[in-house]
């Protein structure tokens, strides 16, 4: 409790430092990651509670995953979320530069797609092998949000304590760019980060509920055809995927995003406690979400 406590007056004495506050153009902002995975293997039929990945059921195919990363500021802005999508690089090594200069990383046939997903979406997208983020990525992220913008004014991001966040090269680039980064403690996210805090629940329920409507058509479908062969449940495509997670970002509403930097109060005279304790202590306050 000590330690959260500690890590928000932390950011609070930086914001004021830096002159950071509300009624500027850039603000207290946070950014947080979250897997979608399009099939549960058979191993892996249930999450523990606070999870960070969207497991959806599917059929016929192999798992896929791709990872979202989301930004949000402490007035309830949301911005466009960066999406990592699985595809195997070029064999050839002059054509894999290409491919991750020109088109994100996919091949000329599959930007051809993504091209279109991605101006549909509003959201950036790129592909890499595993789908997951790297300090290019990172690079890429500081970059499309803050680049662009007046760079004397400064910039406080939480960042989690994640590899890929934290490399010389990333460091320097948001130091040039006047962005300061904060690391959040990884004890400390279910008190300290706003997503896991209030974002998340309502996000993950969004996502499930897009997939529940999307397999709810096929059976409405499949019941509505004079010839009842057997039902085969169809897979997500990636757009589908990728569009259930950018509307679901969207509906979430600045009044959700905003919460997640005020619920931030430490209540009194509370001895040490284990994580889960303190887990479920918030869930009792209605701090956090159960999901």
């Amino acid at each position: 409790m000590a330690a959260a406590e500690k890590s928000w007056v932390s950011a609070d004495r930086v914001c004021c430092e830096l002159g950071v506050t509300k009624t500027e153009l850039d603000r207290h902002l946070q950014c947080r990651s979250i897997r979608n995975l399009l099939r549960v293997p058979p191993e892996a039929n249930s999450e523990q509670k606070g999870g960070e990945t969207v497991w959806v059921r599917c059929s016929g195919k192999d798992k896929q995953q791709f990872t979202n990363m989301f930004l949000g500021d402490s007035d309830g802005n949301q911005y466009p979320p960066f999406n990592v999508l699985k595809t195997p690089p070029s064999k050839n090594s002059d054509t894999a530069k290409r491919n991750a200069a020109a088109r994100h990383g996919f091949g000329v046939r599959l930007w051809k797609d993504i091209k279109v997903l991605y101006e549909s979406s509003g959201a950036q997208i790129y592909g890499n092998r595993y789908g997951w983020w790297k300090s290019a990525l990172s690079i890429g992220f500081l970059d499309y949000h803050f680049a662009a913008r007046d760079s004397e004014e400064p910039v406080l991001l939480l960042w989690d304590d994640f590899s890929a966040h934290w490399t010389e090269e990333v460091a320097q680039h948001a130091k040039d760019l006047n962005v300061f980064l904060l690391k959040v403690h990884p004890g400390l996210t279910s008190v300290c980060q706003p997503a896991n805090v209030a974002w998340f629940g309502p996000l993950k329920r969004r996502i499930r509920g897009k997939w529940v409507q999307f397999v709810v058509q096929q059976l409405r479908d499949h019941d509505a055809k004079a010839d009842q062969a057997p039902f085969k449940l169809l897979p997500p495509s990636r757009s589908d995927a990728v569009n259930w997670a950018c509307k679901s970002w969207q509906q979430l509403g600045p009044r959700i995003v905003n919460s997640g930097f005020k619920q931030r109060t430490i209540p009194d005279n509370i001895p040490e406690l284990h994580q889960d304790e303190l887990v479920e202590l918030l869930q009792i306050h209605l701090v956090i979400d159960e999901t």
